[in-house]
This record gives C-alpha cells, sequence and structure tokens, in this order.
C-alpha cells in the first residue's frame, strides 16, 4: 500500500543547476529529515532544470529541460528553498545569526543552537550527523569587489531555507566592534 505524502513545491540550488519542482514529504515529516537520511539521492517530480544562478524568478533563457521525475544528489546540494515552513522550535534553542560563504555571494540567517554551545561545536557536529540544517531569516547578498559585505545590498529575503553546511565554502559572523573576536 502507498503511504500518502505532501506535495511541497520547492526550489534547490546544486553546484550545477537550479530546479524547481515538488518533494513529497511524509506525514508528520520534514525536508531535513529526508535529507539528513543515509540515501544519496532524494526524488523530486514535475520538475523544471535551469542554468545554475540566483536570479528568481529565473529568466527564460536560463531554462534547460523539464523531467517528471529527477534523482537529485545531496552531495551537489547547496541549499533548498521550501518557501514559508512552519516549523515549530525546540525549547530552550535560540537564532544565532550567522553568515555562509558560496563562490559569488553570501547568506546571512539564524542557525537554531543551544545557547551553552559554541558556534564552532555546533557547526561540527551539524557536519557529521546532520549536514542539512534549517536557516531562518535569510538574507542573500552579492559582494561587490572591493567593498565591505556591510554595503552588499540584499538581493532576496527568504523565510527559511535549508542548507547543506558540507558544501559551503566557510561560516562566519560579524562583529559590529571589529576588534572584537568572534566565537569560534
Amino acid at each position: 500500500m502507498k503511504t500518502p505524502t505532501t506535495k511541497v513545491s520547492v526550489r534547490v540550488h546544486t553546484t550545477t543547476m537550479r530546479i524547481y519542482g515538488t518533494m513529497h514529504l511524509l506525514p508528520q515529516g520534514d525536508v531535513s529529515g529526508i535529507l539528513n537520511n543515509n540515501r544519496l539521492f532524494f526524488p523530486m517530480t514535475d520538475c523544471q532544470i535551469f542554468k545554475k544562478g540566483l536570479r528568481h524568478p529565473p529568466l527564460p533563457e536560463d531554462a534547460q529541460f523539464d523531467a517528471e521525475f529527477l534523482a537529485v544528489p545531496k552531495d551537489k546540494v547547496l541549499w533548498l528553498d521550501l518557501g514559508d515552513t512552519n516549523k515549530i522550535f525546540a525549547p530552550g534553542v535560540e537564532l544565532r545569526t550567522l553568515y555562509l560563504l558560496f563562490p559569488g555571494y553570501v547568506l546571512k540567517g539564524d542557525f537554531l543552537i543551544l545557547p551553552s554551545v559554541r558556534t564552532s561545536d555546533f557547526l561540527v557536529r551539524a557536519v557529521v550527523e546532520r549536514p542539512f540544517q534549517y536557516f531562518f531569516n535569510v538574507e542573500l547578498y552579492l559582494p561587490r569587489q572591493g567593498k565591505p559585505l556591510q554595503e552588499a545590498a540584499v538581493v532576496e529575503r527568504l523565510t527559511a531555507i535549508t542548507v547543506n553546511l558540507n558544501n559551503v565554502a566557510g561560516v562566519f559572523n560579524v562583529k559590529d566592534d571589529l576588534n572584537e573576536f568572534p566565537d569560534f
């Protein structure tokens, strides 16, 4: 007997392309649960595949092809946008603002981290145990060469995404006081 699923529209950014399509979640399931299991791929349906890029919505000339079914390799995923999420925060966690560095852009947002846990400890454990993490209140920046990040304009705002910490180029925080050291 087939298990009923909930269809969720998703935008997936990979190392090679952008995918707009549908994921099928189990009842009471979540995206990070699917992505953090031991399978190498995750399934999507009704997919539109576009050239790698950040423009949303994509330009028509960026369209490459459509696929009724697509098995996406998890190790190629950078991040996924599921639109608004009603994720309930676990008790005792706090939102901690960090920046994720990717080639050509930066994502600023909030991870759910226990107050007693150092950022570096969270990252080490996440990469080993659950590399796909929720990232809230996200702002996408395109830094300009020779200009500080604080002067970059926000290109897009996202309520919540799921990010693959195995594929970020770096994680950092920015302090207002440049003499302060980050909590790594």
